[in-house]
C-alpha cells in the first residue's frame, strides 16, 4: 500500500473523499455548487473528492459534510471537533 493511502480517511471501507463525491452526485451538485453552499472555493472540494483532506480547513470540512448530510462525528477515526 502506498503512503499516500495510509493517509487516507476511510469512512465505511471507502475515503472520506468518496463518500463527499458520491454525495455530491446523489444531490445532483457540481462541485462549484457545493461550494457555493458551503461557503468555501471549488479548490476544497476537489482537494477533498480526491483525499487531500489534510490541506483544507477542519471548518471547512464540517461545512461541506453539513451540506451533504454527512455526518461528521466518527470521521477521521474519532471526532472533527478535535
Amino acid at each position: 500500500m502506498s503512503e499516500e493511502k495510509d493517509e487516507m480517511i476511510m469512512v465505511n471501507h471507502i475515503t472520506l473523499g468518496e463518500k463527499v463525491k458520491l454525495s455530491r452526485v446523489a444531490l445532483h451538485l457540481r462541485q462549484v455548487d457545493l461550494a457555493s453552499k458551503a461557503g468555501c472555493c471549488m479548490r476544497d472540494i476537489s482537494n477533498i473528492e480526491h483525499d487531500r483532506i489534510l490541506i483544507v480547513r477542519i471548518s471547512t470540512v464540517k461545512k461541506i459534510l453539513d451540506v451533504l448530510g454527512i455526518e461528521a462525528e466518527g470521521t477521521a477515526g474519532g471526532d472533527l471537533e478535535q
